[in-house]
């Protein structure tokens, strides 16, 4: 190839390479830039954190490079001018440059190590993410993940290999014999009809606010008949070859003819219903099926053409539930698209037993702890009298809370109602020492109601402490409308608990609550949806990573009790994405905090082809300078929860105080995790003083950092 060949090809290929970095600078100014924030900064941040951006700017500044430019046909046109204009080119980029070279001597805190440490979430599941719970599952002495993803999607078990990578053990674990947990799509078996019908719900788009339903019928036979719906049907179109369907009479009536040329179906959508949807299917003219309703108003009836098993699972917990001494797993299920039976049956909470391995074997009936009728919501696992007794308290969207308790023959009864728990319309909540007497009272929300514990039995206390009501939601919005985030921590240092509540942060001061939101810079950019305290860089703070629905999700440094904005410095920024929930987890065992993050939102089509696959990320930590310390808190019995527990540590430089179960809470979830605490410049902890649920209070003097330190009580 002759000399002047080379020299299109090449500046060709620049030409494209600049294009497409030039793309990239773009569009991240158009997605990324938040109301009130330059330009500039969003332009140089994207240049400094894209090893495109920054392989321009390396080109840019290189005498080839300027030589390139100053060749391309567009500058050549212009004759002498283009030296001039290929200087103004190179000039343009020296910001960028300086940013790319100080990214290099200081690089950000975090790094998107999703793809690289098999955190990724498979493509096929859509913006179906919900929650997750993280535990040492396998009892390897690492944290694993189980990602829930609702509805129609399976949960992904995550299990760490000890080399800061995670392999995918679902389909071993035994989590897919639950009812309604299918393909990706879910296909659950259909009875009656001869086996011939089956339908499902595939999840409404939320910007739509549509019901979307498919219905398939076996290969090979000849069918026409009729759906009839309480819920407009808007739009409707068939599904393979040799299928015709029409909507009728106002909407109300889906009529479809199928030739069983080959897998028939149908797929249509209709109006939202916050309720219940209610069908009617009459197949050849011959026979008129029962209704069916599917919701809390009501179960079907027991005789159906077709069987919808759907299993609506929401919030999630982890602990020794049976005492057996192994994790095992509950899962709150919703009603609204539950499974559905025939009557009697109802929709069932889940339990799992855990088996090690990791490997888990459904519990039938959940022990007794499983509400046929309600919609779970959120749950924890806790000790609310001290007896070392472990019990489960889950939240409702339409019905009471409820509490269940071990009974003697190894099941659960519930006992909300004795023990003052039977809250209504309070679906977020938080068990945590508010009085300071060493057991869990009860803040819960919307609207804000905080229960004292006494002996065991929960009393209102009047005022809220100072707190915000917090009015609920108007009831078309239930269920849609996210729940406030309510996460305890000691903010100040002072070794009481404070509280983050909806978007404010208040402090705890003698009479009650103090809001110090804008003092501490925490002044509102959007609704948020959960809040994730961890002391990230082991300096002895605790730091804070903001979810927001609107917005952009944030980074909050904490430097003495004022918070500083360090999401773009720390390289943690995603841009204005809608955010589902995220929890602070050591991912690679090297003793410094890693994020594990939840979006409702796929990626860009940039992130998708060059970053992350799918809607959860792991942000891992690159600052490990400073000392830290975990404890692995384990109790005398088994069975009980560690929920609560006090544990104060101090160095030469001072003290801190945490308490477990509170910074492990997602936005319906509960993980099971080492409390973690940064040391600073401290290489030991002079002395460590556990309070446990059962009152017991242990010290342990002179403890090395560096490690995870099981900690037993005695």
């Amino acid at each position: 190839m002759s000399r002047g060949r080379w020299t299109l090809v090449a500046n060709a290929g620049l030409g494209l390479f600049a294009s497409v970095s030039a793309l990239r600078v773009a569009w991240a100014l158009l997605r990324e830039t938040d109301p009130g924030e330059a330009a500039w900064v969003v332009a140089a941040d994207t240049v400094r954190s894209d090893w495109r951006g920054m392989a321009l700017v390396a080109l840019l500044l290189t005498p080839l490079g300027g030589a390139a430019i100053a060749s391309l046909p567009p500058l050549r046109a212009l004759g002498r001018s283009r030296s001039a204009l290929s200087v103004v080119l190179l000039l343009a980029v020296l910001p960028f440059a300086a940013a790319t070279t100080l990214s290099k001597i200081h690089p950000p805190a975090f790094r998107d190590a999703t793809r690289e440490s098999g955190a990724s979430a498979p493509r096929t599941l859509g913006t179906d993410s919900f929650d997750f719970v993280a535990a040492d599952f396998d009892g390897d002495g690492d944290a694993d993940l189980l990602v829930n993803h609702h509805n129609l999607h399976s949960p992904v078990l995550l299990v760490h290999r000890g080399d800061g990578r995670f392999e995918d053990a679902t389909a071993d674990s035994g989590l897919l014999d639950a009812a309604g947990v299918g393909e990706v799509l879910g296909e659950p078996p259909v009875e009656g009809g001869a086996g011939e019908f089956r339908l499902w719900h595939d999840r409404p788009a939320a910007p739509e606010r549509l019901g979307r339903w498919r219905v398939h019928w076996r290969p090979g036979a000849s069918h026409h008949g009729r759906i009839r719906t309480d819920a407009k049907i808007l739009r409707v179109h068939s599904l393979g070859v040799g299928t015709d369907a029409s909507v009728e009479e106002a909407g109300a009536v889906l009529r479809f003819a199928s030739a069983g040329i080959e897998k028939g179906g149908i797929e249509f959508e209709t109006e939202w219903l916050e309720g219940a949807y209610e069908f009617d299917l009459l197949v050849g003219g011959e026979r008129t099926a029962p209704s069916v309703r599917i919701g809390p108003a009501g179960n079907a009836p027991a005789s159906i053409p077709f069987r919808l098993r759907l299993t609506d699972r929401h919030g999630g917990v982890a602990g020794d539930l049976d005492g057996d001494g192994r994790v095992d797993l509950y899962f709150a299920c919703g009603a609204r698209l539950g499974t559905l039976a025939p009557a009697g049956e109802g929709k069932a909470d889940l339990l799992f037993r855990g088996l090690g391995g990791p490997r888990f074997s459904l519990v039938e009936g959940a022990l007794g702890a499983s509400d046929p009728s309600g919609r779970g919501r959120s749950c924890a696992w806790v000790d609310l009298d001290g007896d070392g007794a472990g019990e489960l308290y889950v939240t409702d969207l339409v019905g009471p809370n409820r509490l269940y308790r071990r009974s003697e023959g190894g099941g659960f009864v519930e006992e909300a109602g004795r023990r003052g728990l039977a809250l209504e319309d309070r679906s977020a909540f938080e068990f945590l020492d508010l009085d300071g007497d060493g057991d869990l009272d009860l803040l819960a929300a919307p609207p804000v109601t905080v229960l004292r514990n006494e002996a065991g039995t929960f009393t209102e206390v009047p005022g809220r402490m100072g707190l915000p009501a917090l009015e609920p939601p108007p009831p078309e919005r239930r269920g849609v409308f996210p729940e406030p985030a309510i996460v305890a921590e000691d903010v100040d240092g002072d070794g009481d608990l404070d509280l983050y509540l909806g978007d404010r942060l208040y402090l705890r001061e003698a009479s009650g609550f103090l809001d110090v939101t804008e003092r501490a810079g925490l002044a509102p950019g959007g609704r948020v949806v959960a809040a994730a305290f961890g002391d990230y860089d082991n300096d002895g703070d605790r730091d804070l990573y903001l979810v927001r629905a609107t917005g952009s999700n944030r980074l909050f440094r904490n430097e003495g009790g004022v918070f500083a904005d360090v999401s773009r410095k720390a390289g943690i920024r995603r841009g204005r994405r809608s955010g589902i929930t995220a929890g602070w987890i050591d991912a690679n065992g090297d003793g410094s905090l890693d994020l594990f993050a939840l979006d409702r939102a796929l990626p860009d089509l940039w992130a998708s082809a060059c970053g992350t696959a799918g809607p959860q990320v792991l942000f891992r930590n690159r600052t490990n300078a400073n000392g830290w310390i975990a404890l692995d808190l384990r109790l005398r019995r088994p069975g009980g929860s560690v929920h609560g527990t006090r544990v104060e540590v101090r160095t030469r430089t001072g003290a801190q105080v945490r308490f477990a179960g509170l910074s492990e809470r997602t936005v319906h979830s509960r993980s099971l995790l080492p409390l973690h605490f940064g040391l600073g410049r401290d290489r030991e902890a002079r002395s460590v003083e556990i309070r446990w649920p059962s009152g017991r209070l242990q010290r342990l003097e002179d403890v090395p950092g560096g490690r995870v330190l099981r900690a037993e009580e005695r």
